[in-house]
């Protein structure tokens, strides 16, 4: 049996709404604590099709890192997310061009007690598991443009130890697609501006099904849509189903090649156990556009979702 992902949207409020009262009880820890532990247990090497390494991080130059995430759900825009992180140590930019390599396999199976950006928002901002981070403000309002005028703005949102940039309360994007002439303009402040970087284009995700009822176990195969790009990849987010109230619950995010097909690589299965069961999984095609400055490394990325 094939379950068909619509009528998704309605999970993702309910997992941003759970992770947010979590991040309220634990707002007084700090933003290296919370780092420290997102460098913990359950973390995968990928070795397969192109691997992306989660656990030792290259050594280099890059000591920032921010990410901008515009979803839409269906072709109609929906998401804003954005986040901006010092590192606790310098990694190698290569390790940052090989994780939008739309070629890569890129997974990363973490504690559900971590929290980071995943079960806080839909929108995608890499975890970067396997270097510890603190949140950092790049201003007070970020600007996206569309063809000279304002589209949006992003207001610093501090929510426990992170800093989110999102819409301001009350406000919501305008009705219908996102413009393909999208720009950011990003003020600086720990995290330095970045001016009029062009938004990637994305084609809608469509068709996505997968062969596991309900629920995802680590045999599920993923299908979709494959994407007419060639450079675009795709995200597969789930939790164990009731994991929040659970002990032991695992997270699981995979970013694939576009490709229309994927199932869990053997060491992400093994690491997940034969009795993982999780809930309905987040799936989105990405497009991202990588910018450097100095040592700080920017994401512009262009989310669909079903």
């Amino acid at each position: 049996m094939e379950f068909t992902m619509s009528g998704r949207p309605s999970l993702k409020v309910v997992a941003s709404t759970v992770a947010l009262v979590v991040l309220s009880a634990c707002g007084g820890s700090s933003g290296e604590t919370d780092a420290a532990a997102n460098t913990t247990s359950n973390n995968v090497d990928v070795n397969e099709l192109g691997s992306v390494a989660q656990d030792s991080l290259p050594s280099g130059n890059v000591t920032q890192f921010g990410a901008i995430s515009i979803g839409d759900d269906v072709g109609t825009a929906s998401d804003l997310v954005g986040g901006f992180f010092q590192l606790s140590s310098g990694i190698d930019m290569q390790y940052f061009d090989s994780l939008v390599a739309p070629g890569n396999v890129n997974c990363v199976v973490d504690s559900d007690d971590n929290i980071d950006f995943e079960e806080i928002s839909a929108g995608y901002i890499p975890s970067l598991t396997g270097v510890g981070k603190q949140s950092i403000s790049a201003g007070e309002t970020i600007i996206l443009s569309d063809m000279g005028n304002t589209y949006a703005q992003m207001t610093r949102q501090p929510a426990g130890s992170f800093i989110f940039y999102d819409l301001p309360i009350g406000q919501n994007l305008p009705t219908g697609p996102v413009p393909t002439t999208i720009t950011v303009d990003i003020p600086g402040d720990d995290f330095p501006a970045f001016e009029n970087i062009t938004a990637p284009s994305v084609d809608t995700l469509t068709g996505v099904t997968f062969s596991s009822g309900d629920v995802v176990n680590p045999s599920t195969i993923f299908s979709w849509d494959a994407g007419s790009s060639g450079d675009s990849q795709v995200r597969i987010f789930t939790s164990t189903a009731g994991g929040f109230f659970l002990e032991d619950g695992m997270t699981v995010t995979c970013i694939v090649p576009d490709t229309g097909q994927f199932s869990f690589p053997s060491d992400v299965r093994s690491k997940l156990g034969a009795d993982f069961i999780g809930g309905t999984p987040l799936m989105s095609r990405l497009s991202t556009r990588s910018e450097v400055q100095d040592n700080s490394v920017l994401f512009i990325i262009r989310e669909s979702f079903l």
